[in-house]
């Protein structure tokens, strides 16, 4: 039976994860920790094989596989650099680090340890993702979310959808991008939109997310020398290729990049705990935080996307 720490009561924990937590199909034993005690009580209702842990001491004492970080409690450090040592491979919601220099090094460290860091945004790839990421002559990709009326700060959307988009094009991409730039507008610490535009030595890609659209919609269009493939709101994909167009009708949780979004994230990690292979690149990883980190700490709302693949 693997055994996993939960670490931070929040909104994220009660309203998203119970629930994948409640339906998770494999033998896991839950060692639970809030620093509040009330918060302590409430993560422990309606779960199963649960052990409280009152102090990050009492977290330590056992032989933990994973921890699944929702809020960072006080002495993080410190319990982070334990589990970093030990191989315990982490799963962090929101990310946990976003100085790349110590990041590098703890991936580094963990992986000597058969561990993993795991962030929130790890998409199981379909079916549809993975035809359209062997598409030939690949030369430019759009993806586009948009939401009714939409209300989050900067960081909330740049650090959860954004890093989720940008996980999928890199893997459409098929390689690493060489440089980028970004667009937003904002209103205070509220973000209204975004425009991330990656590009190689074989192909382009424009991220875009509309806060504020008025309407709810989600496209992915590959545009090819054998095509342009446009996946629709999941639901259709058109393909174009001269002058013909095919339709065809697909059920969207067998075409979204995540699929069941949440259940297949943890899936994906409790899985692969014990294993020497992460559910991401930890290359990726890095790229992933230098994309996310520039745009949340620039002081300006437009910039130039540099990538530092020494670290």
């Amino acid at each position: 039976m693997k055994k996993v720490a939960l670490i931070g009561f929040n909104s994220t924990f009660k309203t998203l994860y119970l629930p994948a937590i409640q339906n998770v199909s494999e033998p896991v034993k839950w060692y639970v920790y809030d620093e509040n005690p009330q918060a302590l009580a409430e993560m422990m209702t309606n779960l199963n094989r649960a052990i409280p842990c009152h102090t990050i001491e009492d977290l330590l004492k056992f032989e933990l596989d994973g921890a699944i970080v929702f809020k960072i409690p006080s002495g993080w450090r410190e319990l982070k650099r334990a589990f970093v040592n030990q191989g315990t491979s982490i799963y962090s919601h929101p990310p946990i680090e976003q100085d790349l220099i110590r990041l590098n090094e703890e991936l580094q460290t963990i992986n000597k340890h058969n561990g993993f860091m795991m962030p929130g945004y790890v998409n199981r790839f379909s079916d549809i993702v993975n035809f359209m990421r062997k598409i030939p002559g690949k030369n430019h990709l759009t993806l586009t979310q948009l939401f009714i009326d939409s209300r989050r700060y900067v960081d909330q959307v740049v650090w959860s959808d954004l890093a989720q988009l940008l996980h999928t094009t890199i893997y459409l991409m098929g390689e690493y991008p060489i440089h980028g730039s970004f667009r937003m507008r904002k209103t205070d610490r509220y973000l209204d939109g975004i425009i991330v535009a990656l590009k190689n030595d074989k192909m382009s890609a424009v991220i875009s997310i509309n806060e504020q659209a008025g309407t709810q919609y989600h496209s992915m269009q590959m545009e090819s020398t054998s095509g342009t493939f446009t996946l629709d709101n999941w639901q259709q994909l058109f393909i174009r290729q001269g002058g013909d167009l095919v339709v065809e009708t697909k059920d969207p949780w067998e075409t979204m990049t995540h699929r069941y979004g949440i259940e297949q994230a943890l899936k994906a990690y409790i899985e692969r705990l014990g294993k020497p292979v992460s559910p991401i690149n930890p290359a990726e990883m890095m790229l992933i935080y230098q994309i996310c980190g520039r745009i949340t700490s620039a002081i300006s709302t437009e910039g130039f996307l540099n990538f530092d693949y020494s670290l």
